[in-house]
């Protein structure tokens, strides 16, 4: 396992602010707070990265209550640092055992993709899947106990499949940076059942013998200058490890070459 990665001092001011404010929104009903993505794994970049966080509560709470939290969180007053904040809150029972991906809200405050929405409406988010497994890992207690605590393991029979839906997501609505190093962590995690940053990734596909794209979306991530879609050589690339991750999905504890 990596060594923790050092959090940014601006997304540790912020993360702790917001903890703050959801403590005094919730009192004893807040569970914790965990910061995991890039910032958690030592792959941050301010102009690149948004700062991604799961909110765990006791009880579920019904639509009015989720949509001030979600109010709460797309307009704290302290300003976010990266391209924006993606947050969820999620209830313990979510956080123990997943079932079918249930939560209270999530909201984006990214420019291009800002939005709030209330779990009342929505039967189950299935980002979670990944979201929950990085957080036991590699989370960061910005509020409450260790994230082993609370979070409970997540099999790698479910870790595959979302890896593909994120792949599939990212291949269509990702930038070529995003797409491919996606596809380098969905290698790397196939590989070796570990979870890192899209740079590690990257640096670890090349090394395996990536083709050039992952060079280039390297490049792109590290300098913040993103093609916007996904090339044909990144497409095929993408869709090579779609392939790949597809065979093993077949018997989920065999590993990617």
């Amino acid at each position: 396992m990596n060594p923790p990665a050092e959090t940014p001092p601006d997304v540790t001011e912020f993360t702790t602010r917001l903890a703050s404010a959801l403590t005094t929104e919730l009192g004893d009903d807040l569970v914790g707070v965990y910061l995991h993505g890039s910032a958690a794994l030592g792959g941050y970049v301010p102009n690149v990265s948004d700062i991604d966080l799961l909110a765990v509560i006791a009880h579920p709470r019904h639509r009015r209550s989720q949509q001030r939290l979600g109010e709460l969180l797309q307009h704290h007053a302290y300003p976010c640092p990266g391209v924006g904040l993606e947050a969820s809150v999620i209830t313990a029972a979510t956080a123990h055992s997943l079932d079918n991906c249930p939560f209270e809200v999530h909201v984006t405050t990214e420019p291009d993709h800002h939005k709030l929405v209330c779990g009342a409406r929505h039967r189950s988010d299935p980002d979670l899947i990944l979201h929950v497994a990085v957080c036991r890992e590699h989370g960061i207690a910005i509020a409450g106990p260790p994230p082993t605590v609370v979070f409970g393991p997540v099999p790698r029979h479910r870790i595959l499949p979302a890896l593909l839906h994120e792949l599939d997501w990212a291949k269509q609505h990702g930038t070529e940076a995003y797409a491919v190093l996606n596809a380098c962590r969905a290698w790397r995690y196939a590989a070796t059942s570990d979870f890192v940053s899209k740079i590690e990734a990257g640096d670890w596909a090349t090394a395996q013998g990536a083709p050039d794209i992952v060079t280039d979306a390297l490049d792109q991530q590290r300098s913040g200058h993103h093609h916007k879609t996904p090339s044909p050589a990144a497409r095929a690339f993408v869709e090579d490890i779609e392939q790949r991750l597809r065979v093993i999905r077949q018997d989920p504890q065999s590993r990617l070459p």
